[in-house]
């Protein structure tokens, strides 16, 4: 099956993009925010990850370039700016 990564602040938005991924599916990891998603992102092993950009505590920019100062523990597919 696979993984994805939602890391949305925006609780509509990311049930909606659950809720479809689910349905298709895909296994669904939801991030409230940047600082939760980069956690997440950094142990890795997601085959995408959907990011946005405007969030609380850590942005989309924040969270790149955190992820590529400390990558992954296992890789990740592509990441998606929303």
């Amino acid at each position: 099956m696979k993984k994805v990564l939602i890391v949305e602040d925006d609780q509509f938005i990311r049930e909606m993009y659950t809720l479809i991924l689910t349905k298709a599916g895909y296994e669904v990891t939801e991030a409230l925010d940047g600082k939760i998603g980069l956690g997440l992102a950094q142990e890795g092993g997601y085959d995408v990850i959907l990011l946005d950009l405007m969030m609380p505590n850590l942005d989309g920019l924040g969270f790149l370039t955190q992820l590529k100062e400390k990558p992954a523990k296992k890789k990740n597919g592509p990441i998606i700016v929303l």
